[in-house]
């Protein structure tokens, strides 16, 4: 017999929490299949200028430590936070260029001619025709990955709905809140993801199986189908990828293989019975697609920032315009960008200094990021970006969980990724933006315990 929540009450409660019209059967969605880009310009023609303007002498990692035009602190700087090799390797394959990749260029163009900028004094400056074919280029892009928006907004509001399979999402959902997904049914994904507190469970690290403690705070659930891939690391894919490796870790549910999981499910004949009217067997691949397409339905549209992006300029305060304004100023909306406000890229933490060594507190494993998964050294310390969606309930922040505090947030990334200082009046605007994309479930703005 289920052990956790009664199917009936599971049922009403999702049934509550997420509204089910008008979705599409057996629907397959890929949030990242955007329209196809027409390349006008070719990618051959798109090389050379990469190439012949010596673009790579800083922004990739074989990049020197020695130019006559830059000091070591600015090609350092430049391998860090743009790696130009990301669009060169997939000129011919236009379809995987992020959008990330996209704002940085174009954040670029405008601030080419910046006399206070480094590029404007290059001896390798791009020429009026040069820039116009780039800026043609990044403009077809653009229009394809994020249609009807500007060429200086990277931002796309959260859809209303995406299409899943109901009966997926049923037993999904039971799956998600079911503890026997740990080996001594004492955790489940709802311990860690609290959907009634932003999708966090709002602790440092988070408790696993026998009261161990896990290395690395733990990220919302919510949107997480608009990320290119999950975890700090990156290290799965898809949904189902990730939901597939919690069950197995020693610390957090403790099971050696999903044999032993499938086994335990299978004597439960009234889950297997559910289970069965939806797949053909009891699996892994299946346990873990209905986990994935229970997540899919976890996302938060209509946030105020979404009604303005669609139109409705009443939807922000004048601060929070503000600080729209000046998160875009100060290139935030580049690698908080897409959907999701990041999930799309990984980016080094600590360009501007060295974040790892100021905290103060020793490094681990935990703080190696996409380098435990590539082993090499230029991803040491780069993770994948987090997602600012509902940021003002996901506390604390970053992966080392190393502030509670947005106000403070904000101010650590602006010396480690931007290399800047604003005013207290500043980061408060910046702040009262990011309180509104706190989005809606129901119809209602997503809350925390308080």
């Amino acid at each position: 017999m289920l052990k956790t929540i009664p199917l009936a009450t599971l049922l009403l409660l999702v049934a509550a929490v997420f509204p089910f019209a008008a979705m599409a059967d057996n629907a397959n969605i890929a949030v990242q299949d955007l329209p196809k880009t027409q390349q006008k310009i070719t990618a051959q023609e798109m090389q050379r200028l990469f190439t012949q303007k010596h673009c790579i002498d800083c922004h990739s990692n074989s990049a020197t430590e020695s130019l006559p035009y830059a000091d070591k602190q600015q090609i350092n700087i430049g391998k860090k936070s743009f790696l130009v090799t990301a669009i060169t390797e997939q000129l011919n394959y236009p379809d995987n260029i992020t959008i990330t990749d996209l704002a940085k260029l174009q954040y670029f163009l405008r601030h080419q001619t910046d006399q206070q900028d480094l590029h404007s004094r290059l001896p390798y400056q791009f020429t009026a025709e040069e820039s116009a074919i780039l800026s043609q280029w990044t403009e077809q892009l653009h229009s394809d990955k994020l249609p009807h928006t500007d060429q200086q907004t990277f931002i796309l509001p959260i859809p209303e709905r995406l299409p899943v399979d109901f009966r997926k999402v049923m037993i999904g959902g039971m799956l998600f809140t079911d503890n026997r997904l740990s080996f001594d049914n004492s955790v489940s994904c709802f311990s860690c993801h609290l959907l009634d507190n932003g999708g966090v469970d709002g602790l440092a690290v988070s408790t696993g199986i026998a009261g161990q403690q896990g290395v690395i705070n733990a990220p919302t659930v919510y949107n997480a189908v608009f990320n290119t891939s999950q975890f700090w690391d990156g290290r799965a894919k898809t949904l189902a990828a990730q939901a597939a490796e919690p069950p197995l870790n020693p610390v957090e549910m403790g099971y050696h293989n999903w044999q032993e999981i499938t086994e335990k499910f299978a004597k439960d004949p009234q889950f297997l019975d559910l289970f069965l009217q939806v797949y053909p067997e009891l699996t892994q691949a299946n346990m873990t697609d209905a986990i994935a397409e229970f997540e899919k339905r976890l996302i938060t549209p209509n946030s105020p920032f979404d009604r303005y992006l669609k139109g409705d300029t009443s939807a922000l305060t004048e601060q929070q315009k503000r600080g729209y304004q000046l998160f875009k100023e100060n290139c935030c909306d580049t690698c908080h960008s897409g959907i999701n406000m990041g999930g799309n890229s990984f980016e080094i933490m600590g360009i501007y200094a060295d974040y790892i060594k100021d905290r103060g507190t020793p490094e681990t494993s935990a703080d190696l990021g996409r380098y435990n998964q590539t082993q090499q050294e230029n991803d040491k310390y780069r993770f994948k970006v987090p997602s600012l969606r509902n940021i003002a309930l996901t506390a604390p922040y970053f992966h080392d969980a190393r502030t509670s505090d947005l106000h403070q947030a904000v101010n650590l990334v602006l010396k480690y990724q931007l290399g800047k200082t604003l005013s207290a009046q500043q980061v408060d605007d910046i702040v009262a933006f990011l309180e509104s994309l706190t989005g809606e479930v129901r119809g209602k703005p997503l809350t925390k315990k308080k």
